[in-house]
């Protein structure tokens, strides 16, 4: 049997206002169109990079960066705080305004690969001191 979702594989879906078909399951999957909580806020900058705030609750505030192009989530920081979020969400839009997409997202895989190396790092050290204590 052929399947329209060789994911799921599933021909449970529906047909889009473009006659393109989707499954449910990868809609219903997919963080973009359904965040875990509320999208208070969204802010989109030349159609590739939308940022927003999601709230979950009385719980946390969450603001998302999404690459709109390729449909990829390229930041996500949370907070107990709306007011410390909103904060952070008119940085981050100062900032892609002011560098423009590109720059921001090299800057942003950049900070990646610091983290990564200071995970590394970290990682090694408590080996040491471990090793030091036996």
């Amino acid at each position: 049997m052929r399947y329209k979702c060789n994911i799921h594989r599933t021909n449970d879906g529906y047909y889009d206002e473009e006659g393109v078909w989707h499954c449910w399951r990868c809609y219903y999957e997919n963080k973009f169109f359904n965040p875990r909580g509320v999208v208070g806020r969204k802010f989109t900058y030349k159609d590739r990079i939308q940022i927003r705030i999601v709230m979950e609750g009385n719980h946390n505030a969450y603001v998302e960066v999404w690459d709109l192009k390729e449909m990829k989530r390229l930041l996500l920081l949370v907070f107990p705080y709306m007011s410390q979020a909103l904060r952070e969400m008119d940085r981050i839009i100062d900032q892609v305004i002011e560098e423009g997409v590109e720059e921001f997202k090299r800057r942003l895989e950049s900070l990646e690969d610091q983290d990564e190396e200071l995970q590394r790092e970290e990682l090694h050290e408590e080996v040491q001191r471990e090793e030091r204590y036996e």
